[in-house]
């Protein structure tokens, strides 16, 4: 009781502090009145091509004699920021001519509330990249890496899967969206099967989980895994954006593979609430944020009265496992997304019976697809059309669903 207790004080306090702090840093810039166009300093933090755009994070921020204490989002071009790719890697201290705007609360019960989801994100304000003004210093060769990669990675999977496909692969495993038609999307999310979309325990259990079994043959010992197995989900999970859900499924297997190196066993619940507190501590707004509620409802719902019904009733068989989580998965679910997106997919719980089992084998042809394309084309072919057929049937069967 008293753990509790502590923990909701603290992190109360926590909340109240980051609000008032965001609330002092929106006055201050409110204040200021600097006009349409500012000259802005400051160190990228992290850019990230989403279809035919740029979103660019800026920290260490300088506006004239403002210096800011959080973030900015700054939006861009790429055809209109000349030698883009070297002069806005992670680490580069930058000047650059943009506009700035403070989020907006919601006006209407309803609508898309800007403020609330950019605080999730750390940011008060944002901006739109007018010129690129200066770029010096050293980058960061960790991010460059990982940028490098991403784009390589996305330029495969549209080699190969074509532009529908290719955006599914995209939201799959390299946690970007912004590639996806709205249409699609909204094809799966009125389905309820948009987790599919999203970097979550489950990509995490099979990229690294895969890895740290073939470390454990090859290596030996849980340490050494763990150690090694542990950098490739974290890089794994800034690879795909950092994402609360993704954050959350790193720090849990983490918690995982410590638990066997120490001998003890793995409760997940509390990795679950290790995770929460981690996330919540360095920015508490993000429990507001969708993704962060749909991901910890599930897995809460998995580990606590599903976990309890399966031990209580001593169900066995593992399609009964599989009918009792799933139910409870729906119940902690229907709140949130009624909530977030005002509906609820009638049929939402027999379809995931119908695509879940096919996910695994649409994530190893994906990944054979990055493996294999750039020198293997016939494997990577192959692939790409065994993933087409899984992707058609998911789109099968979610259009027919809609139409009962």
């Amino acid at each position: 009781f008293m753990f509790i207790f502590s923990g909701m004080a603290a992190g109360s306090f926590l909340g109240v502090q980051s609000r008032n702090q965001m609330d002092r840093e929106e006055d201050r810039i409110a204040q200021a009145e600097f006009g349409d166009v500012v000259q802005l300093t400051g160190q990228i933090m992290d850019v990230r091509e989403k279809n035919e755009k740029l979103e660019i994070i800026v920290n260490k921020v300088k506006i004239q004699w403002l210096t800011l204490q959080f973030p900015v989002q700054l939006y861009g071009v790429p055809g209109e920021l000349e030698n883009w790719e070297e002069s806005l890697l992670p680490g580069k201290k930058v000047k650059i001519a943009c506009s700035l705007n403070l989020a907006e609360s919601e006006k209407n019960p309803g609508e898309f509330n800007a403020k609330l989801y950019y605080r999730s994100k750390g940011v008060v304000c944002t901006g739109y990249i007018k010129a690129l003004k200066e770029s010096s210093g050293a980058d960061q060769p960790f991010m460059r890496l990982i940028l490098w990669f991403r784009r390589y990675c996305s330029h495969v999977l549209e080699e190969y899967g074509g532009k529908e496909d290719s955006s599914i692969y995209k939201a799959m495993l390299l946690g970007d969206t912004s590639f996806m038609e709205t249409d699609t999307l909204d094809l799966y999310r009125s389905s309820g099967i948009a987790h599919l979309l999203a970097v979550s325990g489950q990509h995490l259990s099979l990229i690294g989980g895969g890895m740290y079994l073939l470390l454990r043959k090859t290596v030996g010992g849980f340490r050494a895994s763990g150690i090694i197995g542990g950098g490739f989900v974290i890089s794994y999970g800034i690879f795909t954006g950092s994402s609360g859900s993704a954050i959350r499924a790193v720090l849990m297997i983490c918690c995982l593979w410590l638990a066997a190196e120490r001998g003890r066993t793995y409760d997940s619940l509390s990795a679950l609430s290790f995770a929460a507190l981690g996330l919540l501590g360095n920015n508490p707004y993000l429990i507001f944020h969708s993704g962060f509620q749909l991901s910890f409802s599930a897995v809460l719902a998995i580990s606590g009265p599903g976990q309890w019904m399966i031990r209580e009733y001593n169900i066995g068989k593992n399609w009964e496992k599989t009918v009792v989580i799933s139910l409870w998965v729906q119940i902690f679910l229907l709140p949130v997304m009624a909530w977030h997106y005002y509906q609820y997919p009638l049929y939402g719980m027999f379809l995931n019976f119908l695509v879940l089992p096919l996910v695994p084998v649409l994530m190893i042809a994906g990944i054979m697809i990055l493996l294999t394309g750039g020198f293997l084309p016939l494997a990577a072919g192959t692939a790409a059309k065994v993933g087409h057929v899984i992707l058609g049937y998911y789109k099968w069967i979610c259009e027919g669903s809609l139409k009962l």
